[in-house]
């Protein structure tokens, strides 16, 4: 299925409905079109041409569509190369945008011209550019974590039924091989992460393209998440050397689905309050003396107990944002693949932590194992921290040594809210509270 870039860009793509009814019809792609001006693009949309197979001619009746109650989980199709395809397609845009700046530069080199009230004309034309490099990573990063998702999903599903005593033996080798064809996809699609985060990377690189680089990296591409994992600018206007930071503390499992959301909503918290939060991360596991790599378990296997010793490793000799920007690059991998040895070396570099030479390594393990004999006891050290702060749940949020609200399945005890904004409230009320700041 050929889809063009510009028409993508355009239109919604959707499969058509039981009734028939459509504006326009793509033959050869089997799907329907509404102009942009009636539907924006939507990552549903877009994984049409990735996970939900697309016919080469009509659909037939007894195939579900997106507008049926069967749709609403989508199903996977070992006919991934379209959406790969899609994918390499943007990132030629990427290229052609990058060059495009290259040009840009040349041409307005020799011709700065100052207009009253505006920008130059070189910056102002990089900015627009930039913003369209920007826009086109947000949507590629939506659509492609949509397909992670997608594919952690059915392999959970089928994971518990080979697990699942009470099963048919049957059923369960059937659910064994349908598991290894998802493995291929969900290799394909977390390959997908990584290269997003080369691309971002490699145009980030030559912050001398234009002057705009820097607002632009700051104020545009730090939307929800979509920041490439580097090191963040510190807060204009830090608190001074007396005051007292406030604690927050996230109680996690590194590979929980919870905690991802967690540490999702907290990134944005800290674009706001990053120079008033002393922020750290306590994991919920089991002390187990006849475990024999870690001497804990870990609810998600021996690989999220690795990703809490790396985490933990590279919070105590990383800086605080390098930390954290290290743990957002795992959870941008894919849960299923932190604590993976590649992809804690990978982000490490990412986020400019150097894993051979500050400790981090020595500490977690120098090929990334998370098997350090430090990390470990580290790891055991949080774990009887997390027990002594009643934390049983992840992710649970405490604010100055008090639990105000749980993500687990959904948010829950959430007196204070759970948005961005009533967090950042939270930790401004405590912090006036703890250095005696009264608001009238």
């Amino acid at each position: 299925m050929n889809i063009n870039l510009n028409w993508i860009l355009e239109h919604d793509v959707h499969v058509p409905d039981e009734s028939g009814d459509s504006d326009r019809t793509v033959a050869e792609a089997g799907v329907t079109v509404l102009p942009f001006s009636q539907v924006r693009p939507s990552p549903q949309a877009l994984l049409n041409t990735f996970v939900v197979q697309a016919h080469s001619s009509t659909m037939a009746s007894k195939e579900p569509t997106l507008s049926s109650l069967a749709m609403q989980a989508p199903s996977l199709t070992p006919h991934a190369d379209s959406g790969l395809d899609l994918l390499r397609e943007y990132r030629r845009l990427d290229d052609t945008i990058v060059m495009r700046l290259n040009r840009t530069n040349a041409q307005f080199s020799d011709r700065e011209r100052e207009r009253k009230g505006k920008g130059n004309v070189q910056d102002e034309a990089c900015l627009y550019i930039w913003r369209s490099l920007i826009e086109n990573w947000k949507r590629r990063t939506e659509v492609v974590s949509y397909c992670v998702g997608v594919v952690d999903k059915a392999m959970d599903e089928k994971r518990q039924i080979i697990s699942d005593s009470s099963s048919d033996p049957a059923r369960q080798k059937a659910m064994q091989s349908a598991l290894s064809i998802d493995q291929v996809k969900a290799r394909q699609v977390h390959t997908e992460l990584a290269v997003e985060i080369i691309v971002r990377k490699r145009a980030l690189d030559g912050e001398d393209i234009c002057a705009y680089l820097e607002h632009v990296y700051t104020h545009v591409l730090a939307g929800p998440s979509q920041h490439p994992f580097g090191v963040l600018h510190e807060p204009t206007h830090a608190p001074t050397k007396n005051d007292i930071l406030v604690p927050v503390t996230l109680g996690v499992m590194s590979r929980c689905p919870d905690a991802l959301v967690c540490e999702t909503v907290f990134d944005d918290v800290l674009k706001q309050v990053r120079n008033i939060t002393d922020l750290s991360l306590t994991y919920i596991a089991k002390l187990n003396s006849s475990e024999p790599d870690f001497g804990v378990t870990c609810m998600h296997g021996p690989e999220e107990c690795a990703g809490n010793v790396q985490q933990l490793c590279a919070a105590k000799y990383a800086s605080p944002t390098n930390w954290w920007a290290f743990v957002q690059c795992q959870n941008f991998q894919g849960r299923y693949r932190v604590g993976l040895p590649e992809v804690a070396l990978s982000c490490a570099e990412t986020a400019n932590i150097d894993w051979e030479n500050d400790g981090t390594g020595q500490c977690a393990g120098k090929e990334g194992s998370g098997k350090g004999a430090e990390g470990i006891r580290l790891l055991k050290e949080s774990v009887i921290a997390t027990e002594e702060l009643g934390i049983r749940s992840s992710c649970t949020v405490m604010i100055n040594g008090r639990p105000v609200c749980v993500h687990d399945g959904d948010w829950k005890t959430c007196e204070g809210g759970h948005t961005t904004a009533d967090f950042v409230h939270q930790i401004k009320q405590e912090y006036d509270l703890l250095n005696g700041i009264h608001v009238a």
